[in-house]
C-alpha cells in the first residue's frame, strides 16, 4: 500500500504524460526526454537510506535528497571507498559542510550475513529517530549465467529478489520507528522496471516444485527474460511485505507506505555486464 499524490501534484511533476498508443519502450523514450520536475517538498528532520548509492540512480537519489534538506543521507555501499568517492562528489556539488548530513556505510547484497549485519549498524546509526526513508536500489544484470558462491544463488536472484526482501524485513521496524518519531507514515521504496509486463507464462516454470529453484538452474537462464523476471519477483516481494508486515488494522494509522518504482530509460552501470549487442540496444 503506498499513499498516492493528489492529482495536481502528479501533474505538475509529470505533466500531461506520453502520448496514447505508444509502446513500452516508446514510453521509456518519451520519459527520457521529458523528465519530471524536481519535487519542492522539505526532508528535513528525516533519516534516508539508500542501497547501490555510489553510482547510477542510487547516486542521484542521495543527491537530490540532500538539496531537498535531508537530516541524514545514508549510503548503503558494497565497497567502502567508492562510497567515500561518492560523498566527496556530494560535496563538491554541494559545498563545503554538506558531508556533515552523508553517512557511508558498508552492504553487500551478496551475502546474507553482511545484510543482517547492516541492519544492526544502521538501527544503531538512527537509533531513537528510526527511518524515515529507504530506497532499495541495488540491483544487477549480468550478461551471462553466474552464481553467487558463498550463497549458490545465481546474482540477479541474489542481488535484486532474496537480497532486496531480506534487508526490506530487517529495516521495517525501522520504518515503523521512523514513522511514530515523525507522526506520518514511513516510505520504502524498490527499483522495478515496468519491462516486467514483458515476461510470458512460458518465461516461468510454473509446474516446478519451487519456482526459485527452477530459476536458479543455468538452462533457465535467458539475460534479458531472466532479468525482467527478477523485476517481476520484486512486485510479488512488495506484496508479500504488505500482507506479512506492514497490513494495519482499519482503525489504525497507515505507518509504512510501500512501491515498486520503475525508473525508465536511466544511463546507469548496471549494463556493464550485458552483451555489446544488448548495450548498443539500449544506449
Amino acid at each position: 500500500m503506498s499513499i498516492p499524490a493528489p492529482s495536481h501534484e502528479l501533474a505538475q511533476l509529470f505533466g500531461t504524460g506520453p502520448p496514447l498508443g505508444l509502446g513500452s519502450f516508446q514510453i521509456m523514450r518519451w520519459g527520457a526526454k521529458n523528465p519530471p520536475k524536481d519535487p519542492q517538498a522539505s526532508f528535513s528532520g528525516k533519516n534516508i537510506m539508500i542501497t547501490g548509492a555510489n553510482s547510477g540512480i542510487g547516486y542521484h537519489v542521495a543527491l537530490k535528497f540532500i538539496k531537498l534538506g535531508a537530516s541524514k543521507v545514508i549510503l548503503a555501499v558494497r565497497t567502502l571507498e567508492k562510497g567515500y568517492v561518492a560523498k566527496q562528489n556530494i560535496e563538491a556539488t554541494m559545498g563545503d559542510g554538506e558531508c556533515d548530513r552523508i553517512v557511508v556505510m558498508q552492504l553487500d547484497m551478496n551475502d546474507f550475513g553482511s545484510i543482517k549485519q547492516f541492519a544492526t549498524n544502521l538501527e544503531q546509526e538512527v537509533g531513537a529517530d528510526g527511518l524515515q526513508v529507504a530506497i532499495l536500489n541495488a540491483g544487477v544484470a549480468p550478461g551471462t549465467y553466474s552464481v553467487v558462491k558463498k550463497t549458490g544463488w545465481e546474482s540477479a536472484l541474489q542481488v535484486n529478489v532474496l537480497s532486496t526482501a531480506l534487508l526490506a524485513i530487517c529495516v521495517i521496524p525501522l520504518l515503523k520507528r521512523g514513522s511514530e518519531r515523525k507522526g506520518h507514515p514511513a516510505q520504502l521504496t524498490l527499483t522495478g522496471s515496468a519491462e516486467f509486463i514483458s515476461v510470458t507464462p512460458e518465461d516461468i516454470p510454473v509446474d516446478s516444485p519451487s519456482v526459485l529453484d527452477a530459476l536458479n538452474e543455468p538452462e533457465s537462464f535467458q539475460t534479458r527474460s531472466s532479468y525482467l523476471i527478477t523485476k517481476l519477483l520484486v512486485v510479488y516481494v512488495m506484496q508479500g511485505l504488505i500482507e506479512d508486515y506492514l497490513v494495519s488494522a482499519p482503525d489504525q494509522p497507515l505507518r509504512v507506505a510501500v512501491n515498486v518504482v520503475c525508473p525508465g530509460y536511466t544511463v546507469t552501470g548496471i549494463s556493464r555486464d550485458l552483451p555489446w549487442y544488448l548495450k548498443t540496444v539500449i544506449e
